[in-house]
């Protein structure tokens, strides 16, 4: 049934790498679809921008992993342990690792300087 789901989404033309696809469908509440974190919560919680790339817990793999399966108790960043598969984790966990490089605004290119 997985693959189904994969074919229709990519063929409605929806994201298909699947960290973007979980992070949509878990993360983009709180932290935004750009994870700039510019949402109600993210409104009161700063460290909701994952895409400034300072991140309370470490910016490393690991860091970012544990977070995500174990949440941050006394925030409201739950557990995905056991809600997520591990897979599902680490694929998220890669994309939420890109998240900065993907917020830089891209450089123009230069302008072609005539001889």
């Amino acid at each position: 049934m997985a693959a189904a789901s994969t074919v229709l989404l990519v063929a409605c033309g929806g994201p298909t790498d699947p960290g973007e696809r979980v992070f949509l469908r878990k993360c983009a509440g709180c932290h935004g679809r750009d994870g700039r974190g510019r949402t109600r919560i993210g409104a009161t919680h700063p460290e909701a921008d994952l895409a400034a790339g300072v991140l309370r817990h470490g910016e490393d793999f690991e860091s970012i992993r544990r977070i995500i399966a174990r949440g941050n108790p006394g925030s409201p960043m739950p557990a995905y342990e056991g809600r997520l598969s591990p897979a599902e984790i680490d694929a998220v966990t890669r994309y939420v690792e890109e998240l900065p490089a993907r917020a830089r605004p891209t450089p123009a290119p230069e302008a072609a300087v005539p001889r």
